[in-house]
C-alpha cells in the first residue's frame, strides 16, 4: 500500500475519494478510488503493481464532454441474516447466496458466526454487513468516465434473497444496518408452529362431528393459494354444531419450547408484545394470557343461541384475518403506539405463514 501511495503522489496530479479493504482467508484485497485528469497514472499503477507482485484490475469506460468531477456515491450498509433449520448453513446455500451478492455487486464487509461455537442445535444463524449500492456511482475524470458502482434495484435484491431461502428453507432477513435496527420496540409473533405447536382447531371440531374427511379435502382443493375460500368453506361444516365442543380445549395447546421465557425477557426489557394469526379466538385468547402479551388478533367463529343451546353458525366474524390483513394489522399497531414513536422499521415481524 505505502509503495502505490508514493507512486500515486509522485508527478501525478491525483485525488483520493475513496479507499476499502477486505481481508479473507488471508487475501487483502484493497480498492482505492481516485480522480485524477491523466489517464497515464493507470499505466503507472499497473507496472508498480507488476513489480510488487500484485495483482490489479480496473475499468475506465464511456467518453463524455462534461469535465466536472461527480460525487462518490459509496452505498448504504444492510445486515443479512442467514436463519437455517440445518446445524450449520449449507454449502449450496452459501453459494447460491453469494451468486445473488455479486449479481448485484453488493460487497460482503464482515461474517459473524451467531450459532454457539459448540452449536448442538438443529439450527443455525450467520449475520453478513454488507454494502449495497444504491446509486449509479461516477466519477468524471478530464474526458473519461470511470464507474464505481452499479445502481442496487433493492426490491429485486430482496426478492432474489427470498428465493435463495425458500430454496433451501431457510429465511433471510433484511435489515438496514441503524440505530433503529438495534432499538426495537415491539415484537409481533405468528402463533401455529412459533408460539405454539400446529392445532388445527377445525379438524378438531370436524372429528367430533363426523366431517374430517371433509375438511381434509377442502383444505387439499385449494392448497396455499386461497386461504379465504379454504377456511370459510370448512367453518361453513360446523353450522349447528354445540360450541361446548370448545370445553377443555386449553389442554390441547402445547406451548414452543422457551416460549413462555422469551416472551417475560421481552417484557422486563420494555417490549410490547403482540400475536397476529389466522388461527381462532379461543386458542390466541388463551395465548395471549398465559405468555402476557398485550395484544392477539385472530379469526372468530360466529355464534347463535338456540333452544337447544349456543351453536355454530358457520360463518366467520369479519374481516377475516388472512395474509394481506396481517399487514393491515401491523400498520394498526405502528399507530396505535404512537406515543412510543414506533416506526414499522422498529418491529420484529414473525410472520410464519403469511
Amino acid at each position: 500500500m505505502s509503495t502505490l501511495a508514493a507512486e500515486l503522489a509522485q508527478g501525478q496530479v491525483v485525488e483520493y475519494r475513496a479507499v476499502r479493504s477486505l481481508s479473507v482467508a488471508g487475501v487483502l484485497s484493497v480498492g482505492i478510488v481516485i480522480a485524477t485528469p491523466s489517464v497515464a497514472v493507470v499505466k503507472d499503477l499497473l507496472l508498480t503493481c507488476t513489480h510488487a507482485g500484485l495483482e490489479m484490475t480496473y475499468k475506465i469506460s464511456g467518453v463524455t464532454s462534461n469535465p466536472t468531477p461527480a460525487l462518490s456515491n459509496a452505498g448504504s450498509d444492510y445486515v443479512l441474516t442467514i436463519l437455517s433449520p440445518h446445524a450449520h448453513v449449507p454449502a449450496t446455500c452459501y453459494r447460491d447466496f453469494c451468486q445473488v451478492l455479486s449479481k448485484f455487486q453488493v460487497n460482503i464487509t464482515k461474517i459473524i458466526n451467531l450459532s454457539d461455537k459448540n452449536n448442538k442445535k438443529k439450527s443455525s444463524a450467520v449475520e453478513f454487513v454488507v454494502n449495497v449500492p444504491v446509486g449509479t456511482s461516477v466519477i468524471l475524470v478530464a474526458t473519461y468516465q470511470l464507474i464505481l458502482y452499479l445502481e442496487c434495484d433493492l426490491s429485486a435484491f430482496k426478492g432474489a434473497l427470498l428465493q435463495v431461502g425458500r430454496r433451501h428453507f431457510s429465511d433471510i432477513a433484511v435489515q438496514a444496518e441503524s440505530l433503529l435496527r438495534r432499538k426495537k420496540r415491539m415484537v409481533v409473533f405468528d402463533m401455529n408452529n412459533t408460539l405454539i405447536q400446529t392445532f388445527d382447531l377445525l379438524e378438531h371440531l370436524g372429528a367430533q362431528i363426523g366431517v374430517l374427511d371433509k375438511m381434509k379435502e377442502i383444505r387439499a382443493s385449494h392448497g396455499d393459494k386461497n386461504f379465504v375460500n379454504s377456511i370459510t368453506e370448512r367453518v361453513a361444516l360446523l353450522k349447528g354444531a354445540p360450541t361446548k365442543l370448545l370445553d377443555g380445549i386449553e389442554q390441547h395447546i402445547k406451548f414452543t419450547k422457551g416460549a413462555l421465557f422469551l416472551c417475560r425477557a421481552l417484557k422486563k426489557l420494555g417490549f410490547k408484545l403482540a400475536c397476529i394469526s389466522s388461527g381462532f379466538d379461543v386458542i390466541s385468547t388463551c395465548v395471549k394470557e398465559e405468555l402476557g402479551l398485550d395484544y392477539a388478533f385472530h379469526n372468530t367463529l360466529q355464534t347463535e343461541m338456540t333452544p337447544e343451546g349456543e351453536v355454530f353458525t358457520g360463518k366467520l366474524e369479519m374481516p377475516i384475518v388472512d395474509g394481506i390483513r396481517k399487514m393491515d394489522l401491523l400498520t394498526y399497531l405502528t399507530e396505535k403506539e404512537g406515543e412510543f414513536n414506533l416506526t414499522l422499521q422498529q418491529h420484529v415481524v414473525m410472520l410464519i405463514d403469511a
